[in-house]
């Protein structure tokens, strides 16, 4: 009897000092939707029109200097007949030129529009993760996850859903 009565004591006295050591803090968890706060943030709209302009202004040139190999095509095709060897020999040279030109042109125009998509977009994506970063501090979660459309995370309630609030401050805080 004694012996239950120690065995008995010893479990007891483990079990207390198991729930006192045990950590009684749970993480304080949140997600963002992603894709969501990206596309609403209003510095990535900012950005998405600089953006635009820049397209706009490389199109204008690359348009330009198409139109000109175009015409110089079109004026070789009609007056072809009544040239000299020399001056048809000249007019190729200068379509080879032209379109030479145009050739380096837009291939510049894809390294600029990379670089400066990186660029544009890539501040604008480090001022959404150092702004969650801080509000998620500020508000004492512990931990945020970021849901993307590959399904990094599969469910969760939509009470752990702080978009809409992160969006609001972020927001606010690009105004400011």
């Amino acid at each position: 009897m004694k012996t239950l009565y120690i065995t008995n004591l010893i479990i007891l006295v483990g079990i207390i000092g198991y729930l006192a050591w045990k950590p009684t803090h749970t993480p304080t968890i949140a997600y963002v939707r992603s894709a969501y706060l990206v596309e609403k943030y209003l510095g990535v709209k900012e950005a998405q029109r600089h953006y635009q302009k820049k397209l706009a202004s490389w199109q204008v040139s690359s348009d330009t200097l198409q139109h000109k190999l175009q015409a110089t095509l079109k004026f070789y095709q009609n007056q072809q007949a009544t040239l000299s060897e020399a001056q048809r020999k000249q007019l190729m040279v200068e379509i080879q030129r032209r379109r030479a030109d145009l050739d380096r042109y837009q291939l510049n125009m894809q390294t600029k529009v990379k670089e400066e998509e990186g660029r544009l977009f890539g501040g604008a994506l480090k001022q959404i993760n150092s702004f969650v970063e801080q509000y998620a501090k500020d508000k004492g979660y512990e931990i945020v996850l970021g849901t993307t459309e590959s399904g990094n995370l599969m469910y969760a309630s939509h009470a752990y859903d702080i978009t809409d609030e992160v969006l609001t401050a972020l927001n606010k805080n690009y105004q400011q």
